[in-house]
């Protein structure tokens, strides 16, 4: 599924734009480093494989990129250390659940299945496959916004 360009460019412009009315150009500068900290987490995160070998399997696309460089304008630099915390923890939460819930399916053929999945994403063979990123960089922002104003943490 495609993320539309209208999300993403809207949610980048209205991050960028909230820091630069309430902090000026300093504000600006803010949004925009925790921008780009987040979209180059998520990146060097989900393409680990692919630095390692280039015929890896990839799976994001430019829409999660720009959907990550939105999330960070909105959170700025300041607390972008946030939303790469609850974004690894919640990543790391479904994988696992998922790999467990494919060990039940294959009938608990653990270390197989393990060696097997792990040869097949750094070596490149298997069926490459697309993943809905959006939920995984999606919920951990709005999870990251809710904090920040729970705990009255300075967001902008």
């Amino acid at each position: 599924m495609l993320i539309p360009k209208w999300v993403t460019t809207t949610l980048f412009i209205t991050g960028v734009g909230i820091h630069s009315y309430k902090l000026g150009f300093s504000g600006a500068i803010n949004s925009l480093a925790g921008a780009l900290s987040f979209a180059i987490f998520v990146f060097i995160l989900c393409r680990l494989p692919g630095l390692i070998n280039p015929n890896a399997i990839k799976r994001l696309g430019g829409g999660d990129y720009k959907l990550a460089l939105g999330c960070g304008a909105w959170v700025g630099q300041e607390n972008v250390w946030i939303l790469m915390a609850i974004y690894t923890y919640l990543y790391a939460l479904i994988k696992i659940v998922q790999y467990l819930l494919s060990i039940k399916r294959s009938g608990g053929r653990i270390i197989g299945n393990l060696v097997a999945d792990l040869k097949a994403e750094v070596y490149g063979y298997g069926t490459p496959h697309r993943e809905a990123f959006a939920p995984y960089l999606a919920a951990p922002f709005l999870l990251t916004m809710y904090a920040l104003e729970f705990y009255n943490w300075r967001w902008f």
